[in-house]
């Protein structure tokens, strides 16, 4: 009798392994279908970002013409109709930074493309209510893992990446800039809007230039208009990001 209890109970507990062990290769399976599927969409998002943009410089402008100095014939006529939320154009040179700017409220656009479909990548976006008139211009976009949108921001941490790319250039209906790069930090948002927020416009170009990792000699009293620049930072690629965000900063001057 002891014996055939102790056979049962081996037999149930072998039972108890053998389901367990079932359900973990079921969760397995389901595991990498989710991740290839999440790939796969992701891929998918990819794709048709770079040929929405692709084929809307294909429309408006010379596609060879847009990534040169200010020999740019942007149809903004023909952009108001495909979406009146295009507001400007944004190019830094030696870079895959070649997008158009979106206005929107709710950050809607962070997750929609410029013809407004769904899309992780989202696009670039501007926060200012008067737009360019601004003499601080702040702009937004996500930095993706694979390396489009802002995602180019975070090599300006490099010095030797920040001295070769100090060039943009933005472009709107009533006018473009060229701007030069002065400042790149990685901060904590949170604590930057604390910093920033009773500081009037001089007093921020200064502490934008004291913040910037790389020493470089400006003259900064000659600055009436800057670009700012934000993405979120990461401690690492496969991570979420982190409250620290990269700010690049650049003085505007009319061309």
């Amino acid at each position: 009798m002891y014996n055939e209890n102790i056979k049962k109970k081996k037999k149930i507990i072998q039972l108890f392994i053998t389901i367990l062990l079932f359900l973990c290769v079921i969760l397995f399976i389901v595991e990498i279908y989710s991740i290839t599927i999440v790939s796969l969409s992701e891929k998918k998002d990819d794709e048709k970002n770079e040929m929405l943009i692709s084929n809307l410089m294909q429309e408006i402008t010379n596609v060879d013409a847009i990534l040169t100095d200010t020999n740019t014939d942007i149809d903004w006529n023909k952009l108001q109709e495909i979406n009146p939320d295009i507001v400007g154009w944004l190019v830094i040179d030696g870079t895959n930074i070649n997008y158009p700017i979106l206005t929107g409220k709710n950050d809607f656009y962070l997750s929609h493309t410029y013809n407004q479909e769904s899309n992780r990548n989202g696009s670039i976006i501007i926060k200012n209510i008067n737009l360019f008139e601004d003499n601080e211009i702040n702009i937004y976009g996500h930095n993706m893992k694979n390396e489009i949108m802002f995602s180019t921001l975070k090599n300006y941490m490099n010095k030797e990446f920040f001295n070769e790319h100090r060039h943009l250039y933005i472009y709107t209906s009533t006018g473009d800039y060229e701007g030069i790069i002065f400042s790149a930090y990685s901060y904590n948002v949170f604590a930057e809007e604390e910093n920033i927020k009773e500081l009037d416009f001089r007093n921020r170009v200064n502490y934008y230039h004291n913040n910037s990792i790389h020493s470089n000699s400006f003259e900064l009293e000659d600055i009436n208009k800057i670009v700012k620049l934000t993405t979120c930072a990461y401690i690492d690629p496969k991570l979420n990001p982190t409250p620290d965000r990269y700010f690049i900063i650049a003085t505007l001057i009319s061309i």
